[in-house]
């Protein structure tokens, strides 16, 4: 119970460091944002945006329908309210990324206590007693998860095209959305290894799963070519 409790505070701060580094990362960008057309492709995709046009190749279809939707909030010019979803993409960007340190944290602290455990194990066979509880504070691990967030929100790249409107942002926040689902499995991985198996059994069949019986499969044929060579 107090381990499940603990993994729950943690999970619990985390989202609440994940939900600061947005806020403060979005108050800064719409602090600097461009009011109005910036150079380069900036108008083509405000223009584009606005009137579900095509841009230039590959003509970023997600970036224009999103960035379509924001141009409808009722609030300062069209090229603001555009501006403000590369501000928005760039801010959920920087907090997603603090939940993929923290999930990096949250599995390396895993395999230590798993490994402390197994050492007190063997001390206890060996008739010596070990009171240590062998956990950080959690100050100590939310910070690195803090701090990754704000450096890529004031990076001067991500900065730079979080003020405009540009694609990056929405790229930005498409990768690390890719690493934080990456992370999470591993974590999940790490916690039970038998997870992708009962996810099999509750009928939610995943292209893990898949993957993994068709690399069973091929090893399997694999062997027969071999045998039969």
């Amino acid at each position: 119970m107090t381990q499940a409790f603990s993994e729950q505070s943690f999970r619990g701060k985390a989202l609440i460091c994940a939900a600061l580094v947005f806020s403060v990362s979005l108050l800064v960008y719409c602090w600097t944002l461009a009011p109005t057309v910036t150079l380069v492709d900036s108008g083509e995709l405000i223009v584009t945006a606005r009137f579900f046009g095509v841009a230039h190749p590959p003509g970023f279809p997600l970036y224009l329908t999103l960035a379509h939707l924001f141009s409808l909030i009722p609030i300062g010019s069209i090229a603001f309210r555009i501006n403000f979803a590369s501000a928005f993409f760039a801010a959920l960007a920087s907090g997603l990324l603090t939940l993929v340190t923290a999930e990096f944290i949250a599995s390396t602290c895993y395999l230590t206590e798993t490994n402390v455990k197994k050492g007190k194990k063997r001390l206890t066979r060996a008739g010596v007693k070990d009171d240590g509880e062998g956990k950080s504070g959690w100050m100590f691990n939310i910070f690195p998860a803090a701090a990754s967030g704000l450096v890529l929100a004031f990076s001067r790249t991500l900065w730079s095209y979080a003020t405009i409107a540009e694609v990056y942002t929405l790229n930005t926040l498409l990768i690390v959305t890719i690493l934080f689902l990456m992370t999470r499995w591993r974590r999940r991985i790490l916690e039970d290894p038998r997870w992708i198996a009962k996810q099999g059994k509750s009928g939610k069949p995943t292209i893990l799963i898949m993957t993994r019986h068709f690399m069973r499969r091929r090893s399997h044929s694999d062997s027969r070519s071999a045998f039969i060579m």
